[in-house]
């Protein structure tokens, strides 16, 4: 017979760590990553970067909101169609390298994710 019963409560020292990482790496990247979500019309994955920086500065950060807000910039990042990207990184409208952009913003923004319920 196992009495062990699990709940999911949030460590709040571990959760306070992962939303400092995630200001910290908004606070340097939020513009670019921005830009790109704008450049691609990705409005609302673009919102939830503002949103994100919002709700990382609180005293008591909505971990669930972050969750939600990173995971739009994720499917933002990762439905991208292959020929748009293709047909923007060749017109010069975006980074230089965009496709190394995207990858790399959205592996970041994936990793960051994992640490937040969505």
């Amino acid at each position: 017979m196992n009495n062990h019963i699990n709940f999911a409560v949030a460590d709040t020292t571990i959760c306070a760590r992962h939303v400092d990482a995630l200001g910290r790496f908004l606070e340097k990247e939020s513009e670019v990553l921005k830009d790109i979500l704008d450049l691609f019309g990705e409005d609302e994955a673009s919102d939830a970067v503002v949103e994100l920086k919002g709700l990382c500065v609180v005293a008591r950060p909505d971990v669930t909101a972050i969750g939600m807000a990173l995971e739009a910039v994720l499917h933002a990042l990762e439905s991208l169609p292959f020929l748009v990207l293709e047909h923007v990184a060749i017109s010069g409208q975006g980074p230089r390298d965009l496709h190394a952009a995207v990858r790399w913003y959205g592996g970041r923004i994936a990793e960051l994710s994992d640490a937040f319920p969505r």
